[in-house]
């Protein structure tokens, strides 16, 4: 089949054009700038060959320069979202308006299937990185195309900033630590979300192997850092209280603290799926860190 996928050069889109180009898929990927294809991906995900892809270059947030982007293509993967203000949008701009431009495109050119990747429990709070991606998926909903939706329960590369804080010697939770989730390895998550774009329809929410308490993964953490077990835990209603002044002056910021918040506050398990193990990817991390190199 041909597939497109949106946002490949970030890392769950890299894990996605390898999967299919792997499965005998043809590719084409959305990317902003080209160049990006060839080198190391964020999280140290994988390189894409551009000579084993079609590549059309164009931005969400123009309309215009996506025009052509679904021409003879059977499905459509968007993993296209907002996680750092890096280029002057917001997460409107991006997740909803920039997806619905898509939507649009996909819709005039006919394609067989539209799969978005979307996050579990989005619906439980304001933050805007949650309001547009539900906004998005609504608009998925009604379009007269079939739909794949799938919710992770949170990467493993997610966890990185909990296994940067580790090598401190600390570890700070908000909430009281017993919040559950079985988090997933970008290359899991790339093999379900490509089964499900070519085989099915519906919403599915997923997560990797094994389920944690956020106390569990802040002890594995301090762990690969070989310190002691030295957990500290934190009120969310004063950091909330921050965000709420935050979002005046920095509202991306802002938006991001909620979102953190509510990840450590709330139960995300989903479908257990894959064979990729946190703590090897938390060691590997953090040589890679040392060293420079991926192991």
């Amino acid at each position: 089949m041909n597939i497109l996928v949106a946002g490949a050069t970030g890392y769950l889109g890299r894990y996605l054009v390898n999967t299919l180009l792997a499965d005998g898929q043809q590719v084409r990927v959305l990317v902003r700038d080209a160049s990006k294809l060839t080198g190391a991906g964020p999280y140290h995900s994988p390189k894409i060959d551009p000579n084993s892809v079609d590549v059309f270059e164009g931005d969400l947030t123009k309309p215009a320069s996506l025009e052509g982007v679904c021409s003879g293509i059977d499905v459509v993967i968007s993993a296209a979202g907002l996680t750092r203000n890096s280029y002057g949008h917001s997460f409107h701009d991006v997740d909803y308006l920039g997806n619905k431009h898509l939507l649009e495109e996909a819709e005039r050119a006919g394609v067989q299937k539209f799969t978005y990747i979307h996050v579990l429990h989005g619906e439980q709070t304001d933050a805007g990185i949650l309001k547009a991606k539900i906004k998005f998926c609504e608009e998925l909903k009604q379009s007269s195309l079939p739909s794949v939706i799938i919710r992770p329960t949170g990467y493993y590369s997610d966890l990185t900033n909990v296994l940067d804080l580790a090598a401190s010697g600390w570890m700070f939770l908000v909430g009281d630590g017993q919040a559950r989730m079985n988090p997933i390895h970008g290359k899991d998550l790339a093999a379900f979300t490509v089964h499900h774009a070519l085989h099915s329809t519906g919403m599915f929410d997923v997560g990797g192997p094994r389920v944690y308490t956020y106390d569990e993964i802040a002890l594995l953490a301090l762990r690969v850092h070989g310190k002691k077990e030295r957990v500290m835990h934190l009120p969310a209603q004063p950091i909330l209280v921050i965000a709420w002044l935050l979002k005046y002056v920095q509202p991306h910021k802002a938006d991001l603290i909620k979102f953190f918040v509510l990840s450590m506050l709330t139960d995300g398990i989903g479908e257990r799926f894959g064979d990729e193990d946190l703590e090897t990817f938390f060691h590997q991390y953090a040589q890679s860190e040392e060293s420079g190199e991926w192991t």
